[in-house]
């Protein structure tokens, strides 16, 4: 009688780490570990575990921050298109310059090279040159805690360097007046204006 080699399965579980060991929550994944035990033999047979703890995801706001705040005030610094007071009079201008294309995506691209250069690099020796090579690490590979430790130190340069400080809250009112406008029309600007 020949032997079969059994195909070896994988099965992927959600479970929570404690200091008192592994906790598998949820019913589901239980009885998928029991169907995939089900088909084991009877002696049972070695199994890895493999730990890889989960990464909590980058917020939307605070890419959109870096993204559409830090990096055009930035730009618009080095092109001279805004002032120190410029922000405060008008919260929306680095929207209103990356729509005019006065601010292009590709300056945005550039500019966040830059920034990973010099606040993330990376030495990498190039295995065809033999030399080592400074490159830059990726903002979709960070975790959220590290990604917000960046886009800090990012703007402290930006703020320390341009004497100008992004106000998220005087751009949320004026985006969100602004999204009002567009809605309800030009007839919610008194009250806007009187409130």
């Amino acid at each position: 009688m020949s032997k079969r080699k059994r195909q070896s399965k994988k099965i992927e579980i959600w479970a929570k780490l404690y200091p008192t060991g592994l906790n598998i929550p949820s019913p589901v994944n239980k009885n998928r570990i029991m169907l995939a035990a089900q088909k084991m033999p009877v002696n049972g047979e070695d199994v890895k575990l493999t730990i890889e703890f989960t990464r909590r995801s980058k917020s939307a706001e605070s890419m959109g921050f870096y993204w559409g705040g830090v990096l055009p005030l930035w730009i618009a610094h080095m092109k001279d298109l805004v002032k120190v007071d410029s922000l405060k009079k008008e919260p929306l201008i680095l929207q209103r310059l990356v729509r005019e294309k006065k601010i292009l995506k590709s300056e945005i691209d550039s500019c966040h090279s830059d920034f990973m250069l010099k606040f993330r690099p990376i030495q990498q020796k190039n295995w065809l040159t033999g030399r080592i090579e400074t490159k830059r690490d990726s903002i979709a590979d960070m975790d959220s805690y590290n990604a917000m430790l960046y886009i800090t130190e990012v703007c402290q340069f930006v703020e320390d360097n341009t004497g100008m400080i992004l106000n998220t809250e005087e751009f949320k009112n004026s985006r969100d007046n602004m999204d009002l406008i567009i809605q309800e029309g030009p007839s919610v600007v008194k009250k806007l204006v009187s409130g």
